[in-house]
């Protein structure tokens, strides 16, 4: 007699569309949130109390780091067969990241410092998203060698960020040259990552 299975892959199925949906809904609201946030502050009761351009670099900054975060996630995503620990892990740094993306919003008339320690919690969180990600086996040096090209390339997005952080102590006192320079760090972090 043919044995049956007991209903455990749906489960597990079930499971990771109900992440990957629950993810999803927040990378929505996360947009919704910059979009709304930017309308208020151009159009609504707080226009004219931050400059256009400032305003301007910061929706560019949160909707390419929002957008292309989303679909990298989703790319990600798709097909991914998680043990239940490493499904929890990477939706635990999943809401971590997103609730990272919500606070840079936020930080629209904040100093520019808290929008830097921000970004740079965001590197520490993808470098942290992709060794959960990859598992690696010590004695498989090729694997190694292959994952290690993506951790590199988090990895120097966080050093990236921690120097524009640094430099930003240093005495440098140009809030649109830090959201421009955010800018060319993300995009080339998107643009290596692929």
């Amino acid at each position: 007699m043919k044995k049956e299975n007991l209903g455990v892959e749906p489960l597990v199925k079930t499971e990771l569309d109900l992440r990957h949906m629950f993810i999803a809904m927040l990378f929505a609201f996360a947009i919704e949130n910059v979009f709304s946030t930017v309308l208020e502050y151009t159009f609504g009761s707080k226009a004219a109390s931050l400059p256009l351009l400032t305003i301007i670099l910061h929706a560019i900054f949160l909707v390419f780091v929002i957008v292309s975060s989303w679909i990298k996630w989703s790319e990600t995503s798709k097909g991914a067969s998680l043990s239940r620990k490493k499904s929890h892990a990477i939706l635990t740094i999943d809401i971590l990241i997103l609730f990272v993306y919500f606070l840079m919003v936020s930080f629209i008339a904040e100093d520019i410092g808290y929008m830097l320690i921000a970004n740079l919690t965001m590197a520490f969180l993808y470098l942290l998203w992709d060794f959960t990600w990859n598992d690696i086996k010590p004695n498989d040096f090729k694997t190694i060698k292959n994952k290690f090209s993506t951790y590199k390339i988090s990895l120097y997005f966080f050093v990236g960020s921690l120097l524009l952080l640094g430099v930003s102590y240093i005495g440098f006192d140009s809030r649109s040259t830090y959201q421009v320079l955010l800018i060319f760090i993300v995009v080339y972090y998107r643009y290596r990552k692929g």
